[in-house]
C-alpha cells in the first residue's frame, strides 16, 4: 500500500487492479483452498 502511494507521488502510477490483485493474492489462495477442502464429501 505504501509502495503504491509512493509510486503515485513520484509519478509512476500503477493501476489499482494490479496492486489489489497483488495484495489479495495470499487471501484468495487460502480461501479457495479452504472452499475446495470444505466442498469435498
Amino acid at each position: 500500500m505504501q509502495k503504491t502511494l509512493l509510486n503515485m507521488a513520484f509519478g509512476q502510477h500503477v493501476p489499482w487492479w494490479v496492486t489489489s490483485r497483488r495484495a489479495m493474492s495470499p487471501y484468495h489462495r487460502r480461501s479457495s483452498a479452504n472452499s475446495r477442502r470444505l466442498s469435498k464429501p
